[in-house]
């Protein structure tokens, strides 16, 4: 499920690119004359049609996304901790106002905290890497922008030079967001391997090999027949 999560950051950081290239080359038209008038138009459907493809894959994201979170909360359980907040508050925090700001930032270094050994975080919760809260800041900032975006693009009281501008920033934002979410997801997917793996969580014991024979252990049967002990 990590690996999905990522797959599908990277690719909406693909978008949030070919959308930059887009704005920049609709930047240099928008000066022809051919472009004034046309009033614009085809420079909003474009933007427009990309923005859709961005959300789509914006919502796949976040899906998978929780389907990680939740089930990457759930194993703390396995490594020997309690958890701060219910499975359903780490899925949920996401979908509260105002508290979507707090929260699911706390889960996520929670996670990141807790996904060692018990043992290990016998000393007390280490900080976390400094991408974690760099990545907080962009994703929210890069939210607040992209629905600013959003509210404005089909409005036909908004300029186009202002339209470009904000796209542009809620691309720049997205893209940096997208590489530090992969960073975050891979680093707490990572802990959570090498625990499991120290504590052999999900490992199966192999069945015992049978014994060797030996020749001294040949029973006699009847009619001179021989048959290996076991």
């Amino acid at each position: 499920m990590a690996r999905i999560v990522k797959i599908l950051l990277i690719a909406g950081g693909i978008v949030s690119g070919l959308s930059l290239v887009l704005t920049g080359l609709l930047t240099q038209i928008s000066t022809l004359p051919e472009f004034e008038e046309l009033g614009g138009n085809p420079v909003r459907f474009a933007v427009g049609l990309l923005e859709l493809s961005r959300l789509l894959v914006h919502l796949s994201t976040i899906v998978t996304f929780l389907i990680w979170l939740y089930r990457s909360y759930r194993n703390l359980a396995s490594f020997g901790y309690s958890s701060r907040y219910s499975l359903g508050m780490a899925v949920g925090s996401f979908f509260i106002p105002f508290a979507n700001l707090i929260i699911p930032y706390q889960i996520i270094k929670e996670l990141w905290q807790k996904s060692v050994p018990e043992n290990e975080a016998a000393l007390g919760p280490s900080s976390v890497p400094s991408w974690f809260p760099l990545w907080w800041f962009f994703w929210l900032v890069a939210n607040f922008v992209g629905n600013g975006f959003r509210k404005i693009n089909g409005s036909e009281a908004v300029s186009l030079s202002t339209l470009i501008v904000v796209s542009v920033v809620a691309d720049a934002l997205s893209i940096f967001a997208a590489i530090l979410a992969v960073m975050v997801v891979g680093d707490i997917d990572q802990r959570q391997e090498e625990t499991s793996s120290k504590l052999h969580l999900g490992k199966y014991a192999l069945p015992p090999s049978p014994p060797s024979t030996h020749p001294m252990m040949e029973l006699s049967l009847p009619n001179n027949q021989t048959s290996n002990a076991i």
